[in-house]
């Protein structure tokens, strides 16, 4: 049950980061994005530069498969609110929507095992948790940066 409520919370960030990227003025490129997760989520976790290089090259494998099945989660929403629906097809796009999550959960386990080969239980539960406070750390980033550039207002004497 843990693990199920713990890939929820990486789907719905991982959801809210590709809002924040979708934005007009983009924080990070794809690249510069993988890179200080990459340098985070090893430092936190403790990982040789051998595990490194072996987990990353899965691991970003699992994220370009995870987000192509939430680009498509996105499409179903944004198709739904273009068109009028009738509780059916409100009842068929739930359905999709929960299968994907499914779909995402299911990758997820599959690459722990893979992960299992080369790591321990303890280091893959230290990446999972750097996981989860690097994108906490990134959102509180971007958000003290946001709250930085808005002007702050001139009083008046």
């Amino acid at each position: 049950m843990r693990h199920r409520q713990f890939a929820f919370i990486i789907f719905l960030l991982c959801i809210n980061l590709t809002v924040i990227a979708q934005e007009k003025k983009p924080y990070f490129t794809k690249e510069e994005f993988r890179t200080k997760q990459k340098e985070f989520m090893t430092r936190k976790a403790e990982l040789t530069k051998e595990e490194a290089n072996k987990f990353f090259v899965l691991y970003f494998e699992l994220q370009d498969k995870k987000k192509k099945i939430n680009d498509n989660v996105e499409r179903i929403i944004r198709d739904t609110k273009k068109k009028s629906s009738d509780e059916t097809n409100y009842a068929q796009i739930i359905d999709k929507m929960i299968n994907s999550r499914l779909e995402s959960e299911k990758l997820e386990r599959c690459y722990i095992q893979q992960y299992r080969k080369f790591l321990s239980d303890k280091k893959i539960f230290k990446i999972l948790n750097a996981e989860m406070n690097f994108h906490r750390e990134l959102l509180k980033s971007i958000k003290q940066n946001e709250s930085k550039q808005k002007p702050k207002p001139q009083k008046n004497n």
